[in-house]
């Protein structure tokens, strides 16, 4: 009885270890978009989204807050493990301002230099008065453990032009109490700062957004820094961060050109490094892969020692990737070295030497994998990983006694439990082959070593039963059972057993529940037989029904949307990952999906693709807003005039927005003033004539317009973008869980024909 490899007809390589974005996108996008393309679509739209948000948000804070009148506040913490829970901060005795920090907000403030932005407002200049309260506690801190709180009342000045108020909190000693401080930046003169340098706190805000996961925020108060002062060089650590910022969204070009470029020879060699690396892991991630091992070349030069062992565990991924197997084993060294490697490079380096033709190699690498001694816990799941491919490999290559043992590494209660189960009793009924591999450690003997000649290579789903179950199945002919077969059956009832007590949703479990009677019919006994295929088809029919409803959700839209729902608003970009799935039960037969580096990185760029739909409404009616703001200012402004804004209101449009409205020359000249010289003597006046009207006026409103007219124009293409990621991922869902379906109803096939053999053999009439 076969168990069908869950995914492969989308997948082409073990997944889980080699991770195959392109392959599987290849198979699940439309045929006349590839997956690369619609990545490359959505990053597209991401910069021009990204250009939107930055000249939106420069117009609106230039209009609500003026250069020469702006004030912002921003605050920060100098202790380390400090969480501040609380800020409140009132301004000339006027209503307060309360912000509540989210933890992740409140760690990003801890020790980093970071500030949050908590407002801005218009200010004259003179003098003024601050209030601040807040609360804060230690990291460390146990819950009936009481916050610090404390306040601030402090006078300051505002100077002509734009400041930033920076808030400390913080300790002068150990012994002191907590209290805040308060600076004022300026953009010159006394207190200034150099824009987008270390102590402009724009720069320190955007790292603040870029820390709590916000880098569509961060990347476009960047933008907007550097366009404030297009002359000026911006430094190094600038550049930098946006590139940073932009990757993590999702947007690999902006990285790509500062390392291409000259300015990549002013960065800091490891920060240089370490970004030149996780550019190169995007470019894998998402299947650029020629991309990726071009950028890991030009990062080897300049690689400090301490980045090495990722840069070799990348490096063999891609190489892996483009089937270059025998470079990827050199990548991860040889098989003398391969115990200092971390067991998850030990792994790829045992699939590269066997699918690069040295099997005994792979063989050996991969069992002292299994049996290595680990203290870290993380690490348990990847040994239980190795030995459960391992035990199925060699249960291919006709080795049944040498894959028992290995499948007993395997944890009774990890999530490869149920597999090791279900391979440990086909195990016992395949061909023996050598004896079994010895318990103890790495050391002496190499089990393995008759086992040079292996033909089958480590394929697609190695870790499920596949085709090794079929092969064992064939080789037992139920009607004629020697006693050493009925022996073997009886063996592999034991761990099947055990095995059919868990979740009956589980594929392994459900093939362990055909197995038992499959073995109880073999010894003879029919009757517990048939007991068992009617319990395992009740449980097939009910899955099979769930599978058809988890279908119908995924076509409908549902599933997918439910995926992505509770981090809808979220800004990770790149960064985000779906840990696990809606808490509905037909979601359970979607979480293999979840271990599938493709359905990850396309289920981002469907999340990042609404984000932008969201984003693109969102302005376009706060902009909207605005102009109905700036409308009714106009109207009151018109109403000031000498006749009232009669005139005026009846030469403009019903629409405000023309150049009439702004300049209004007509309604508000002044008289001139006649000008003496020093002895008192008039001089002539000026002769002055009124300009015609500018046939073209970019004011506010003109503005603002624009970019509800680019908005306007974008919208189609990112719903279009929204609309094809989400068939990519309705797709590649439907190909799994109809390999789920044709599973079960192959089960179903299978366990009514065996019913009916038994009724057949039964004795009738009273006759045997």
């Amino acid at each position: 009885m076969t168990k069908h490899p869950r995914g492969d007809v989308w997948r082409g390589v073990l997944l889980a270890a080699l991770l195959a974005p392109a392959a599987a996108w290849a198979q699940a996008a439309p045929a006349d978009v590839s997956p690369l393309q619609l990545d490359q679509n959505i990053q597209q739209l991401k910069e021009q989204v990204l250009a939107i948000e930055q000249q939106a948000e420069t117009l609106e804070q230039g209009y609500l807050y003026p250069t020469q009148s702006r004030v912002s506040f921003y605050i920060g913490t100098k202790t380390p493990g400090l969480v501040i829970s609380k800020i409140s901060l009132s301004l000339d005795g006027g209503a307060p301002v309360n912000y509540y920090y989210s933890e992740r907000e409140g760690v990003a403030l801890q020790d980093h230099g970071d500030l949050q932005r908590i407002f801005s407002c218009t200010l004259a200049p003179g003098g003024h008065r601050l209030h601040a309260d807040f609360a804060a506690q230690y990291a460390d801190a146990r819950p009936q453990d009481r916050p610090f709180v404390g306040h601030l009342d402090t006078p300051f000045t505002k100077d002509d032009g734009p400041a930033e108020m920076e808030l400390s909190l913080g300790q002068d000693a150990s012994t002191a109490p907590l209290a805040l401080k308060l600076r004022q930046w300026s953009s010159g003169g006394a207190g200034a700062y150099v824009a987008g340098g270390a102590d402009d706190p724009r720069m320190r805000s955007a790292a603040f957004l870029a820390d709590i996961g916000q880098y569509l925020s961060a990347s476009a108060l960047l933008l907007r820094i550097r366009n404030e002062t297009p002359d000026q060089a911006m430094a190094p650590a600038f550049n930098l961060q946006l590139a940073q910022d932009t990757l993590d969204f999702g947007m690999p070009q902006r990285a790509q050109d500062l390392f291409d470029g000259a300015g990549a020879a002013a960065l800091e060699p490891v920060e240089l490094a370490k970004a030149r690396l996780k550019l190169a892991e995007f470019l894998y991630q998402r299947g650029y892969y020629d991309r990726a091992a071009a950028e890991l070349g030009g990062a080897r030069g300049q690689l400090p020692p301490e980045l090495a062992g990722g840069w070799q565990d990348l490096l063999s991924r891609v190489l892996l990737q483009q089937e270059r197997y025998g470079e990827a084993a050199d990548a991860l060294g040889t098989v003398e070295t391969a115990a200092n490697l971390p067991l998850h490079m030990r792994y790829n380096l045992g699939v590269a030497l066997i699918r690069g033709g040295r099997a005994d190699q792979g063989v050996k690498v991969l069992d002292e994998a299994g049996r290595a001694a680990t203290k870290d816990k993380s690490e348990l799941p990847m040994r239980d990983k190795v030995n459960l491919s391992l035990g199925y490999y060699l249960m291919r290559g006709g080795q049944g006694n040498a894959a028992i043992p290995i499948f007993g590494r395997v944890r009774d209660q990890g999530a490869f439990a149920n597999r090791a189960l279900l391979g440990m009793g086909w195990a016992h009924l395949g061909p023996a082959g050598s004896a079994p591999a010895a318990g103890g450690g790495s050391g002496g003997v190499n089990p393995f070593a008759s086992l040079a000649t292996i033909g089958a290579l480590l394929q697609s789903g190695a870790e499920h039963p596949d085709g090794a179950t079929a092969r064992v199945r064939q080789s037992i002919k139920l009607d004629a059972l020697t006693p050493e077969q009925q022996a073997r059956l009886r063996k592999a009832l034991v761990p099947w057993v055990e095995l059919i007590s868990r979740d009956p949703m589980d594929p392994a479990v459900q093939e362990g529940m055909l197995a038992i009677p499959y073995a109880l019919d073999g010894l003879g006994a029919h009757g517990e037989a048939q007991q068992y295929y009617e319990r395992a088809i009740g449980a097939l029919e009910q899955t099979h029904q769930r599978l058809q409803a988890t279908m119908a959700d995924v076509r409908n839209g549902r599933m997918v949307d439910a995926m992505v729902f509770r981090d809808a608003d979220a800004e990770n970009g790149w960064s985000w990952k779906l840990r696990d799935l809606p808490g509905v039960d037909e979601a359970f037969y979607l979480n293999s999906l979840l271990a599938e580096n493709s359905f990850q990185e396309s289920l981002k760029n469907y999340r990042d693709a609404r984000l932008l739909q969201r984003a693109l409404d969102t302005w376009n009616k706060h902009l909207g807003d605005l102009q109905d703001v700036y409308r009714a200012r106009a109207q009151d402004n018109a109403g000031s005039a000498p006749d009232g804004g009669a005139a005026a209101e009846a030469a403009l449009p019903a629409l405000a927005g023309d150049a009439a409205r702004r300049l209004m020359l007509a309604n508000h000249l002044a008289v001139a003033v006649p000008q003496r010289d020093a002895s008192g003597v008039v001089q002539a006046p000026l002769a002055l004539k009124l300009a015609g009207m500018p046939e073209h006026f970019e004011g506010f409103y003109e503005q603002a317009q624009s970019l509800r007219d680019r908005i306007a124009s974008l919208q189609p293409a990112v719903d279009q973008a929204a609309a094809a990621q989400r068939g990519v991922l309705q797709d590649v869902a439907l190909a799994d869980l109809g390999a789920q379906s044709n599973l079960v109803e192959k089960y179903l096939v299978e366990s009514h024909l065996a019913l009916a053999r038994i009724y057949d053999s039964e004795p009738k009439g009273g006759h045997p």
